[in-house]
């Protein structure tokens, strides 16, 4: 939504049949299949995409894709969702742009509520978060 909402119209790559009934019903441009697949990876506009976007966590799989999107398009900007931080150095190696962690933005926002409870001001917030971003990734 927030990708149409900006005027880009995302293709989606999805496995269940019943989100990829609902997604088109909403008028989404979905694939049915296995992004690990190069022919729907082609379907999807991997060769031409500016970016990729990896959203199922502990995606076994990820770094295969990654592999095939780099071969399709050497340009394309990878995003990758991770489900432990420990997953974030294969993610980099397999070349992806940027992992987000599941385990690493909980630590973010704890660290963000507790310090926002004991008194912290904005600025202090946002030092730590960034200096904990910085550690964790």
């Amino acid at each position: 939504q927030l990708l149409q909402e900006q005027g880009i119209e995302p293709s989606i790559i999805e496995m269940n049949l019943k989100t990829v009934q609902e997604l088109r019903q909403a008028g989404m441009q979905v694939f049915f299949g296995d992004a690990t697949l190069r022919t729907i990876l082609e379907q999807a506009g991997v060769p031409t995409a500016g970016t990729l976007i990896l959203t199922v966590s502990g995606f076994k799989n990820a770094k295969e894709v990654i592999k095939i999107a780099r071969q399709l398009n050497p340009k394309i900007h990878v995003i990758v969702r991770a489900a432990y931080l420990a997953d974030i150095p294969d993610l980099r190696a397999a070349e992806a742009d940027q992992v987000f962690s599941g385990e690493g933005e909980v630590a973010l926002g704890m660290t963000e509520y507790i310090l926002s409870r004991l008194g912290a001001t904005p600025d202090q917030i946002d030092r730590e978060r960034a200096r904990v971003h910085n550690e964790l990734y």
